[in-house]
């Protein structure tokens, strides 16, 4: 009877408060799972009598995972998590500082809007990050890690990739950034890479057909950092409102009609800046040449060689009233006066001269010839 007694007690005690697994869990020798229970809260993970590598509290409603939320005794054995498509909105920056053999962390398909930027910096291990499917809704998240290889921030309504977005990435392999609203990244973000070792998934956003992009996937594919092959690169032209190839057909070779499609428009700007450019500097060599010129006077750019595609020979007219530029010498208004009133006076009286001059010869010869007649 006693021995029976203490048989019963024996298996309640593994069965219900004694076991070493959570109620709400599955255990195996090297994982603890506790997925798709609708779970609040992380289940207390101190009494673990295995020793688990991998950690899956996805598909529940956790909301919010705090700096305790995953201490526990046997915290160093563990290198996968899985806290995705748990509704999280909000990770405390010091979450997993206790998992130093941490490799891949898996947060996708939650509610994170943002993340601290080193809540995985202390995990000297960690080789994978899963943000995707999360609400960042602006800028790519940064993220800071010395030992990080794979970042997936795909479809997470990002717009944006700021130049420092990489800086604290350095070992960075893969960056998976497909499905978002980013319509142009500065190839500068890439070029603070230390290695050409890396890839980056770009398919699937908002890009547009301008040379900017232009300058960026040649860039890329140069780099060989994106498979032209695997994915296909399409943008979006505001002027045919339809879209297009980045990349012609089975080539690498950058599709340059995107370019020129919206180029007239670029091309203009660019000359109004280059030519403002031109005029400043054909004008500063003027004044070398003909003195010391007021450069608060206006002055304008007025014509462009038509049978040039360069911007560089234009005619400058100084629109100052006081001054004209005439066959290269520089004249006050007055000065112009004088000369054109000289000059007219000068006709006149040339003119005048020549008139007495031949009245004069007129009459010597009609009196030459009365002379003649009487004689005669």
């Amino acid at each position: 009877m006693i021995v029976t007694r203490l048989f019963f007690l024996f298996t309640l005690y593994h069965l219900s408060d004694g076991s070493s697994c959570p109620s709400t869990c599955n255990c195996t020798e090297n994982a603890v799972s506790c997925m798709n229970n609708g779970l609040t809260v992380i289940p207390n993970l101190e009494n673990l009598d295995n020793n688990p590598t991998i950690i899956d509290l996805s598909g529940n409603n956790l909301n919010e995972i705090g700096p305790d939320d995953l201490s526990f005794d046997k915290t160093l054995q563990v290198k996968e998590i899985y806290l995705n498509n748990s509704e999280v909105i909000d990770i405390s920056c010091e979450a997993f500082d206790e998992m130093d053999n941490l490799q891949e962390l898996y947060l996708g398909e939650n509610l994170l809007n943002n993340v601290p930027e080193d809540f995985v910096e202390d995990l000297p291990n960690l080789l994978l990050l899963e943000l995707s499917g999360n609400q960042f809704s602006g800028n790519m998240p940064i993220i800071k890690s010395t030992s990080l290889e794979v970042l997936s921030l795909a479809n997470s309504k990002i717009t944006n990739v700021t130049a420092d977005a990489l800086r604290y990435l350095p070992n960075l392999k893969m960056l998976l950034l497909q499905q978002n609203n980013i319509k142009i990244i500065d190839p500068e973000v890439f070029e603070r890479l230390p290695s050409d070792n890396f890839s980056v998934k770009l398919s699937y956003n908002a890009w547009e057909c301008n040379c900017e992009t232009a300058e960026l996937f040649e860039y890329l594919a140069r780099k060989n950092y994106i498979d032209t092959d695997a994915e296909l690169y399409r943008c979006y032209s505001v002027t045919s409102s339809n879209h297009s190839d980045i990349f012609q057909r089975n080539t690498m070779k950058i599709n340059r009609s995107i370019c020129v499609e919206n180029h007239g428009s670029e091309k203009s700007s660019l000359s109004r800046e280059r030519s403002s450019q031109t005029g400043e500097e054909n004008y500063g060599k003027e004044s070398e040449l003909i003195g010391t010129i007021n450069h608060d006077k206006p002055y304008a750019l007025v014509k462009e060689d038509s049978n040039s595609t360069q911007t560089d020979d234009l005619e400058i007219v100084v629109c100052d009233k006081q001054n004209l530029v005439v066959m290269g010498v520089h004249l006050g208004l007055n000065q112009f006066l004088i000369i054109v009133v000289s000059f007219l006076m000068g006709i006149f009286i040339g003119f005048s001269t020549f008139q007495c001059w031949s009245m004069s010869r007129y009459r010597k010869l009609d009196t030459s010839d009365s002379t003649a007649k009487l004689i005669i």
